[in-house]
């Protein structure tokens, strides 16, 4: 478990990321040449990574990686060879030796959908507050309110999407539920026995100044979601609770980490960068 705090780092970073070297590295424009027929997507973008000098980020459930493609370029710059692969489905971001690949702004628009619901107590039939209400496949979640209601988008597929709800002191609860539906959800909760030593707040939380950057929600939010972890191999936020992961960025261990002021994450394992401050809940490995 690691805090590292850089009251002095902000400036270091602005005059890095701003200077003439930096700015000359767009990978985007870096020429390559291709000449595959019925290759694997990910060969194809490995091949890429080799010319140019940089590395593909992305979501893994972004593209069948296994797909077979066929592309011929000759001398073409990055962003016309990934236009002719994946057309206008994404936009990318560059980070240090990173291109990371993301949906375009479009291409979410058209598959989110929103869900709501309230969230009450079997038994009594009372709200359950600040409960982590989340989808474990699309990394998406909130918490409901006083009233136990609750409200998130999720990309809508070809079949139901699985909704999963974890409260202290409530046994954990998940609803299959087809995206699009204009109905409310209705989810009950049981409550069960919850020997009061078994709820711990992790060190780093305890931290003094940890625990004046996080919220209660965000720490309870951890609570209720300390049997949770999952890897992604990025992620990108300006504050805690504001990036690529939203509500459950502290339940991920990522391969890379970039926070604009700081961030708070489970663990990295590979990569991070912070101008300010990083919160890392578990391991950080390699470079910070």
């Amino acid at each position: 478990m690691k805090f590292v705090y850089r009251p002095f780092f902000v400036l270091s970073w602005l005059l890095l990321w701003g200077s003439p070297w930096l700015r000359a590295q767009n990978y985007l424009q870096k020429q390559v040449s291709l000449n595959v027929q019925k290759e694997t997507l990910s060969k194809v973008l490995g091949t890429i990574e080799q010319q140019a000098g940089f590395v593909f980020s992305y979501n893994s459930r972004l593209f069948p990686t296994d797909s077979l493609v066929s592309v011929q370029a000759q001398q073409l710059p990055v962003v016309s060879v990934l236009h002719l692969l994946f057309g206008d489905r994404f936009q990318y971001h560059q980070s240090g030796h990173h291109l990371i690949i993301m949906p375009s702004r479009k291409e979410e628009a058209r598959y989110l959908v929103w869900i709501s619901g309230y969230v009450t107590d079997q038994l009594t039939g009372e709200p359950v507050a600040d409960a982590s209400v989340y989808e474990p496949y699309q990394l998406v979640g909130t918490m409901t309110d006083a009233r136990g209601y609750f409200n998130m988008q999720v990309k809508a597929g070809s079949g139901p999407v699985s909704i999963h709800v974890r409260k202290i002191s409530y046994a954990d609860t998940a609803v299959q539920t087809l995206p699009g539906s204009m109905d409310k959800l209705s989810i009950g909760m049981t409550q069960i026995a919850y020997p009061i030593d078994t709820v711990v707040i992790s060190n780093v939380e305890r931290n003094w100044l940890a625990s004046r950057l996080l919220s209660p929600r965000q720490v309870m939010n951890s609570m209720n979601l300390s049997g949770f972890f999952t890897r992604q191999p990025f992620q990108f936020s300006l504050v805690p609770g504001l990036g690529s992961h939203g509500r459950m960025g502290a339940q991920v261990v990522n391969k890379f980490s970039l926070n604009v002021v700081g961030g708070y994450t489970a663990g990295v394992n590979g990569f991070e960068l912070g101008s300010l401050f990083n919160i890392v809940k578990q391991d950080m490995r390699y470079v910070q």
